[in-house]
């Protein structure tokens, strides 16, 4: 299969779209990839309903909701204090989020950004609370105090 795949992306014109290939490899070679088509459908699906899942439960659940209104999207659900150790993201100290940080940094990630506005928006509160967790923290932000 793998061969295939490779011939098909050699052999097409470079003004073809990638999709438009598949298809007409898909058509002229059905049988190679009856063997897959069960895995790849499942995998797919699973993909799918596990977005909405993820959906529901962010719905279901004020605070998250209320993180992803204040742009909150991407911060880790458990976040590392130590090697092999994992606290939830609620639990986490600015501490936490400037280790957080520290190991994003030579990274792409989006968590990065939100990382250090979980920081700035933290700082706000550890004047006098210096171990002031993240749900304390998103608590006091939310003007309907839940």
């Amino acid at each position: 299969m793998h061969v295939a795949l490779r011939n098909a992306a050699r052999d097409a014109d470079s003004k073809t779209g990638s999709r438009q290939v598949a298809e007409q490899l898909y058509r002229d070679e059905r049988t190679l990839f009856e063997s897959f088509i069960d895995q790849w459908v499942i995998e797919k699906l699973a993909s799918i309903i596990g977005k909405h899942r993820a959906r529901m439960r962010r719905e279901a659940n004020e605070q998250l909701m209320f993180e992803e209104s204040l742009g909150f999207k991407r911060l880790p659900r458990t976040i590392e204090v130590a090697p092999g150790e994992r606290i939830a993201r609620a639990n986490a100290t600015i501490g936490v989020f400037r280790r957080l940080a520290v190991q994003l940094r030579n990274t792409e990630s989006p968590a990065l950004a939100e990382a250090n506005r979980a920081i700035e928006l933290m700082s706000k509160y550890t004047a006098g609370h210096p171990r002031i967790t993240w749900a304390k923290v998103l608590k006091e932000e939310n003007p309907k105090k839940q």
